[in-house]
């Protein structure tokens, strides 16, 4: 969409992450916290299963590349339990009507025009090196983050505008990069929900005037 055409008064606010920079992370302390990794296909298919390569080859921990069908779960995860009985580590493609070596060098071509990868905040974890996708430069009157930044009393105001303007009332919680607390919330009402059998737990903000 970015590379063809976009409207203007569009602006786009991106959590878009690099997975294989939290892994590696995760497997660079002493104990990485898993026996065997099954990767996600939808990323393999278009960056290529090759990215995942390292898991097996530099920290001998099973890996397979899955879809999200029942077969291609069951086959990643029959692999990575067999590659640890036997103590024989590799990747394995368990999604190949999809994943290809090298991945899909349109989609790689695209997404370098549209993005640039940056250093990226982990909920829980920090800073992550080259982890996550901003706009590229070309597109930054349509980044979010720079035309709704922190504190700047115009963009705030315009936030809210447009809030009321789609039927929602709206209080200041604070600069964009809180969103990401608001968005940790939800694995907590979910939780609740299936725990309690309900179906709307949610949040209540009292001493509002």
């Amino acid at each position: 969409m970015l590379l063809e055409s976009i409207p203007e008064n569009l602006s786009l606010l991106l959590s878009c992450r690099l997975t294989w920079p939290a892994v590696a992370m995760l497997l660079s302390g002493e104990q990485p916290g898993f026996d065997a990794l099954i990767a996600p296909g939808h990323v393999a298919t278009v960056m290529g299963p090759e990215e995942w390569a390292f898991v097996a080859e530099q920290h001998a921990i099973p890996a397979a590349v899955a879809g999200f069908t029942p077969v291609s779960l069951l086959a990643a995860t029959y692999s990575v339990l067999r590659q640890l009985l036997e103590e024989e580590c590799f990747l394995d493609n368990c999604y190949p009507e999809v994943v290809r070596p090298g991945g899909n060098a349109t989609a790689q071509a695209q997404l370098k025009q549209a993005m640039q990868v940056i250093d990226a905040n982990w909920r829980g974890i920090g800073i992550i090196p080259a982890s996550g996708f901003a706009l590229a430069e070309r597109f930054a009157r349509h980044d979010a983050r720079k035309q709704f930044t922190g504190y700047e009393k115009e963009g705030r105001k315009r936030v809210g505008e447009l809030a009321l303007d789609a039927g929602f009332g709206g209080i200041d919680a604070g600069p964009l990069a809180n969103s990401a607390a608001a968005e940790a919330i939800t694995s907590v009402l979910i939780w609740i929900n299936r725990a309690y059998k309900i179906p709307d737990a949610g949040i209540v903000i009292t001493g509002l005037k």
